[in-house]
């Protein structure tokens, strides 16, 4: 999950693509990234679902932006190619992809998070967006 305001990966790649000459990101996991806001509309969706048609339903629904997975290493790559056009400095800046066996990280992640959205969205039918128009989006927020 991510926005343009707080700490997230979304925005540290951005800040350290601003200050840093290399970076290292985990090529090894897979998912897709989400907005806070695109989430936020799905769960105002369902609220709304649930309101017009009295209905009450149970069970696990997922929900991600929609787009092939990408490895952290990968979205690194892409927000770096979408802020690097108007930025010599992020330009400049390399990314190296490292896997996740080599760094200590702060929570264990899984490999692969990318989630099914085919009982979700067959049931609440929600128009998600993907998410590198997603990332575009928030990019064009940030104040750094």
């Amino acid at each position: 999950m991510f926005d343009h305001e707080s700490n997230n990966f979304v925005t540290n790649i951005y800040k350290k693509l601003i200050h840093e000459e290399k970076i290292f990101v985990v090529n090894d996991q897979f998912g897709r990234p989400t907005s806070y806001e695109n989430f936020s509309k799905f769960i105002y969706k369902i609220i709304l679902y649930i309101q017009n048609l009295n209905l009450i339903f149970s069970g696990i629904y997922n929900f991600s932006s929609l787009g092939n997975p990408a490895s952290r290493y990968q979205i690194a790559k892409y927000i770096k190619q979408i802020k690097s056009k108007n930025n010599k400095n992020i330009f400049n800046c390399k990314i190296y992809p490292i896997s996740s066996t080599k760094i200590k990280l702060s929570a264990k992640r899984p490999y692969n998070s990318g989630l099914s959205m085919n009982k979700t969205s067959k049931l609440f039918k929600f128009k998600n967006i993907n998410w590198k128009n997603l990332i575009i989006k928030e990019l064009k927020k940030i104040n750094v």
